[in-house]
């Protein structure tokens, strides 16, 4: 994914759901990291020399991303996909402060701002996932049982096994299988 594009993604952090701020937050992870491996590394790529080079852009969008999620679970309203989302990074930051709980009292009150954090996340009731996101789930179940009738049917013409009866059954074919598999991947 280009650089660009990510960090328009994560301009208006209000707009993602909680997913798609972890989602996000894990792409800009990544980066970093794959910045900071320009550091040490000898001779670095030049796309990883120009991650390198906006840094500072991809710690400011993870410090807002990190900020929404933390607005967002200040009253959890999560789906079955998100509650592990959210019990990971609670518990993630809780490990990054433990370290300077016994130094620091302003680390020991985040420290139990953050338990109470993931206690109430543990205990928020489940949220059904939108209607948009049963929608697609459908279709790709869907695509998945198409795939299974589709795939070995095209892989018996492909080797000259298969023939259809005319052109149009073969285009009509060849189109489901294509939206099949673009439904597939893009999933």
């Amino acid at each position: 994914m280009a650089m660009d594009e990510l960090l328009s993604k994560v301009e208006d952090v209000e707009e993602l759901s909680f997913y798609g701020l972890m989602h996000w937050l894990e792409e800009v992870s990544k980066l970093l990291d794959r910045a900071d491996h320009v550091a040490v590394s000898k001779a670095p790529k030049a796309e990883d020399k120009a991650i390198a080079d906006r840094k500072d852009e991809l710690i400011d969008a993870q410090g807002r991303l990190r900020k929404a999620v933390a607005v967002s679970l200040e009253s959890p309203s999560l789906t079955k996909r998100e509650k592990p989302l959210a019990e990971k990074f609670c518990q993630e930051q809780l490990q990054k402060l433990q370290a300077q709980v016994a130094k620091d009292d302003r680390a020991a009150k985040a420290s139990q701002r953050l338990k109470d954090i993931l206690d109430s996340v543990r205990g928020a009731p489940v949220v059904q996932d939108s209607k948009a996101v049963r929608d697609l789930e459908a279709q790709i179940k869907q695509a998945e049982t198409d795939w299974k009738e589709l795939s070995p049917t095209y892989d018996k013409w492909e080797k000259g096994r298969h023939s259809f009866k005319s052109n149009a059954d073969l285009q009509t074919f060849k189109r489901r299988y294509e939206e099949c598999k673009k439904l597939l991947d893009s999933a």
